[in-house]
C-alpha cells in the first residue's frame, strides 16, 4: 500500500489542492506549511481516502497492498459520481433483484 499512497501524494503534488495547501495552511488545520508538514497532511489526506473509498467498495486492497478498482468505483468514475452517492446506490441494491426491473426500482425510487 506503501507505493500506492507515495502515488497519490505525487499525483496530489501537481493539483490546486497542493498550492493551497502550502499557500493557507491555517485553513487546513496545519500549523505551518513546512515539508514535512505538507507531506503528513498528504498522506493523512490519501490514507482517509482509500480508507473511505475501500469502505463505499469501490476499491479494494489486495495482499500486497496493490489497489483495485471494483465495479461501483468503475461506475463513479465513468458517470463522475461521488463514492458516497455510489455508496448509498450499492447499498440500495443489496437484497433486490438485480434485472433491469430490480434496478430501475431502485433508481427511480
Amino acid at each position: 500500500m506503501m507505493d500506492e499512497i507515495s502515488k497519490g501524494m505525487n499525483w496530489l503534488t501537481w493539483t490546486f489542492f497542493y498550492r493551497r495547501l502550502a499557500k493557507n495552511p491555517n485553513y487546513y488545520g496545519m500549523a505551518k506549511a513546512t515539508n514535512d508538514a505538507l507531506n503528513d497532511k498528504l498522506s493523512e489526506v490519501v490514507e482517509t481516502t482509500v480508507k473511505d473509498l475501500a469502505e463505499s467498495g469501490c476499491c479494494a486492497i489486495d495482499e500486497q497492498g496493490a489497489l483495485m478498482a471494483l465495479n461501483l468505483g468503475l461506475i463513479a468514475s465513468y458517470y463522475n459520481v461521488q463514492y458516497s452517492t455510489i455508496d448509498i446506490f450499492g447499498s440500495s441494491l443489496k437484497g433486490t433483484s438485480t434485472t433491469k426491473r430490480g434496478i430501475v426500482t431502485v433508481l427511480c425510487g
